[in-house]
């Protein structure tokens, strides 16, 4: 749920980076606002696979938290109380 949200956070925050900056002064080559307008716009298309890894992450996740619960069976292993056996040597 944590990179669910984080990566909804980025891809949401690079949306509003773009729309705050569109229309910035630009310093020439070396501006630091379009190297940033980039890396927000590269942000963008890599997150629209984003959130169907972050679906499947968290399957991976429940999955594995729900399997790691031992079954009530399991819970109640025989053991030599319960076989009523007397230990004494």
């Amino acid at each position: 749920m944590l990179l669910a949200a984080l990566i909804i956070a980025a891809v949401v925050l690079s949306c509003a980076f773009i729309v705050i900056h569109a229309e910035h002064d630009c310093a020439g080559e070396d501006c630091f606002v379009c190297e940033a307008l980039c890396a927000c716009a590269r942000t963008l298309r890599q997150g629209s696979a984003a959130p169907a890894s972050a679906t499947l992450t968290c399957l991976v996740v429940f999955l594995a938290a729900f399997s790691a619960h031992p079954s009530p069976e399991a819970a109640a292993a025989d053991t030599p109380i319960s076989l009523k056996v007397k230990l004494s040597d």
